[in-house]
């Protein structure tokens, strides 16, 4: 944990040193597109009700975990913005770990219903995107995973439609 908090730390203070020296402010790739669950008369046109169930509790999951981890990652940057070479302390670093701590929680809860969904008798297009979604979530919640922190937003937040994508229509 304490590499990975330092790594976070040093990628940050670089990225913030990069970020003032300019940016597009593009933040359409971290926009989580909204949308509703699909509708029990979606079974009706041909999806089972497990699987309109599992897309159902998929969707929720994923919106909020990369609402979570977003809100984590924001937690972590505002942190990061007022560390300099002489201002990291165990307060801090004990502060950083708990926090990264929680994400990596989150992130497990997410995979790990992402993974039980996809063991359901669900319908296979849907079974394979739960599953993919899954390798997604884990991959990224590794600890020697080296996707950057907005690089990990935009993936996570494209994990809801990627379900939604594969889902029935409502």
């Amino acid at each position: 944990m304490r590499r990975g908090f330092a790594t976070l730390v040093m990628v940050s203070v670089v990225a913030l040193g990069a970020a003032a020296c300019g940016s597009s402010g593009d933040d359409a790739g971290s926009a989580n597109a909204a949308g509703g669950a699909p509708s029990s008369s979606a079974a009706a046109g041909g999806a089972s009700d497990a699987t309109v169930a599992a897309c159902t509790e998929a969707l929720a999951a994923s919106e909020a975990g990369a609402k979570d981890f977003g809100s984590g990652l924001d937690e972590m940057q505002k942190m990061l913005l007022g560390i300099t070479a002489d201002s990291v302390d165990a307060e801090l670093e004990a502060k950083g770990t708990e926090l990264e701590t929680r994400m990596h929680a989150s992130l497990k809860t997410w995979s790990d219903k992402l993974t039980a969904l996809a063991g359901q008798d669900v319908d296979a297009k849907v079974k394979t995107a739960l599953t993919e979604s899954a390798t997604t979530v884990t991959k990224i919640n590794d600890p020697d995973d080296d996707t950057a922190g907005d690089a990990a937003r935009t993936t996570l937040n494209g994990v809801a439609d990627k379900i939604k994508a594969a889902c029935p229509a409502a």
